[in-house]
């Protein structure tokens, strides 16, 4: 259960670490457009005070996204590191407990190895479902400051028409 954990758990990794370059990709070529848009014409006041929040709120959350969520991970793997159990000292383990005993030696260096590699797929599935959660938080975070940004345009957007209505 360890290891179908462990691999569970890097399955989520890797398809979360697809979505956030997909959504990198997204927020880059919008935040692009709109600087394309802004240096390239001469909006109107109206029209910037309308971009300029959302240009603002996608630069950062484009900036979160490149320092916190596309960066290189330290995931661990799954499954034991031949430098984590070593036959030897386990070996010795087995014949410190007095079983001189090749057949009861052997049973008790299976054992030990088993517990050691369940605890260590454990410990790798901790881990990387840590790094995981902290993608997410950061995601969620570049996502919010998107949402706020667009929610700011639109509050300036509709009063910006409600002026130009009443004249």
């Amino acid at each position: 259960r360890a290891d179908i954990r462990a691999s569970c758990i890097l399955e989520q990794y890797r398809k979360s670490t697809d979505r956030n370059y997909t959504l990198s990709g997204l927020v880059m070529t919008v935040f692009m457009a709109l600087t394309a848009y802004l240096a390239g014409s001469q909006p109107s006041l109206h029209l910037m005070l309308i971009t300029i929040p959302l240009w603002i709120g996608l630069g950062v959350a484009l900036l979160i996204l490149f320092c916190k969520v596309i960066r290189v991970h330290e995931f661990m793997m799954e499954g034991d590191q031949p430098s984590v159990i070593s036959r030897e000292e386990l070996v010795d383990v087995a014949m410190s407990k007095g079983l001189q005993d090749k057949a009861r030696a052997n049973d008790e260096l299976l054992h030990h190895l088993i517990i050691s590699s369940i605890k260590r797929s454990e410990q790798n599935a901790e881990r990387n479902l840590a790094y995981l959660e902290e993608r997410c938080r950061y995601v969620r975070m570049a996502m919010t400051t998107i949402v706020a940004s667009t929610l700011v345009s639109a509050s300036i957007a509709a009063i910006t028409l409600f002026y130009l209505l009443l004249g």
